[in-house]
């Protein structure tokens, strides 16, 4: 990228508004943000090291990457190389000065790949996000949902201690959805540029709709007492530590309770998958990948079921 272009990586857990950020973003005549980019970060090696063709592999395979065009790096090239030839090739496809890409795990990489970018937390109240995570079969029971958020904000906590004060910013959900116009130009001032009402255009050619502050809090009446409390039990003190208001008292959760309330998540996430893909589906694959047999009809359906819920 040119000197006068500038990078930026927006951070936070799944289902916590990252998507719907970055669409808003992405509207912007100047800004884009890249879909999904767990990609950039998935490899178990340092950045500074020459690409290895385990990652190569991976990423042909990868739904994401294959989705937003982009080239397959040489194994020539370092990991830093290969991620920064990602941002060039995005700003020469889009024309645009202001390139990012959201990601929600594997943060320990970030500082290494992206020296000079600004960060973005996106960050949203864990019990909804517990919530929402349930909803997309990603966990079984709040109990699961809150210790994803949770592992997420640890890694974000360590990301922000080496990063410089000036190049991170936080973006509370509630802010965003409760006057979108004024978190968003606080963003863009953040990335050099001006608020532009394109930005707000961005149900007219997605799956999302325009923020409705109503909705807001609406997962506090609909998340029985109960689980709320198991959600605040596994990650009251960092909800505390971020400025969320408990419902219950602190409580510890013993081992028993821990082990039955694992079960359970994985008891769940198994039915609610063979709810959402069929039995029959599910077990073709698995026996296509035990026999080596090709199954890339299986994979097309299964990816369509997948694509359908993505939200």
């Amino acid at each position: 990228m040119d000197d006068s272009s500038q990078q930026f990586v927006v951070v936070g857990s799944v289902r916590s508004g990252t998507t719907l950020l970055r669409l808003m973003l992405d509207h912007h005549p100047d800004i884009s943000c890249m879909y999904d980019s767990e990609f950039m970060v998935a490899f178990d090696d340092d950045p500074a090291n020459l690409v290895r063709q385990p990652w190569l592999t991976e990423l042909q395979g990868d739904w994401h990457f294959t989705h937003v065009n982009l080239g397959l790096p040489r194994t020539d090239q370092t990991y830093h190389q290969a991620v920064q030839g990602f941002y060039d090739e995005r700003a020469n496809q889009t024309r645009k000065k202001i390139i990012g890409a959201t990601i929600h795990r594997d943060f320990h990489h970030l500082p290494k790949l992206f020296p000079n970018a600004k960060f973005i937390h996106m960050l949203r109240d864990g019990r909804a996000v517990s919530r929402s995570i349930c909803a997309m079969g990603w966990a079984g029971n709040m109990y699961a949902g809150a210790k994803r958020w949770l592992c997420t904000m640890q890694q974000v906590e360590l990301l922000k201690s080496v990063i410089p004060e000036q190049d991170f910013l936080v973006v509370r959900y509630d802010s965003l959805i409760g006057d979108s116009k004024s978190e968003l130009a606080r963003i863009c001032e953040y990335l050099g540029t001006s608020y532009d009402e394109k930005m707000m255009s961005y149900s007219d050619n997605s799956s999302y709709s325009l923020p409705d502050p109503s909705k807001v809090h609406v997962w506090k009446q609909r998340i029985p007492a109960k689980e709320k409390a198991i959600a605040e039990a596994v990650a009251g003190p960092m909800l505390t530590s971020l400025g969320y208001e408990l419902e219950f008292e602190p409580k510890r959760l013993g081992a028993l309770r821990n082990f039955l309330l694992h079960y359970d998540h994985w008891f769940k996430k198994k039915l609610f998958t063979i709810k959402r893909y069929g039995f029959g589906l599910l077990l073709q694959r698995k026996l296509c990948r035990m026999f080596g047999f090709n199954q890339d009809r299986l994979e097309a359906r299964y990816r369509k079921i997948w694509e359908a819920h993505l939200q």
